[in-house]
């Protein structure tokens, strides 16, 4: 059977779909690793899966904000929507990507699937020098992502 990587952004909605996936795989036989954040370990491996942390806890991990992030001072509109998308799917890629190295060196025989939003393979489908990535693919299960 294929041993596969599942990765979601540090959120519940896009952990969510992909790890309902995650367990049905697993069923058929695959071997699963799901890399998301660490406030979401239990859930992880409640459902019998390999949990890998992709976000470090000081930056990457909190989509949770509060009033030291500065966040809650941004008015809604479009100086909070950029704010939003940057902080918590771009600003995590360099980290994303470099768990996802480390998993891919470990064993290059894995697959990939990750939320269109989970962005760590993004330098991999840029040709990054090295990149051990090779069969991926990306899902959502978010119709629409703008905010109104």
């Amino acid at each position: 059977m294929a041993k596969i990587i599942i990765a979601a952004p540090a959120a519940p909605g896009g952990l969510s779909p992909l790890l309902r996936l995650a367990g049905s795989l697993a069923a058929r036989g695959h071997r699963i690793t799901v890399v998301t954040s660490g406030r979401f370990r239990a859930d992880v491996e409640n459902a019998g899966l390999t949990f890998v942390s992709a976000y470090d806890s000081t930056a990457s991990d909190t989509l949770v904000f509060d009033e030291a992030s500065g966040w809650v001072k941004l008015v809604r509109g479009p100086e909070k929507s950029n704010n939003d998308w940057i902080s918590r799917f771009v600003d995590p890629v360099a980290d994303l990507h470099a768990v996802l190295t480390r998993l891919f060196e470990e064993d290059p025989n894995q697959y990939l699937i990750c939320d269109t939003l989970w962005l760590g393979g993004l330098p991999t489908a840029l040709d990054t020098p090295g990149s051990l990535l090779r069969r991926w693919v990306a899902v959502s299960a978010v119709a629409s992502a703008l905010e109104q």
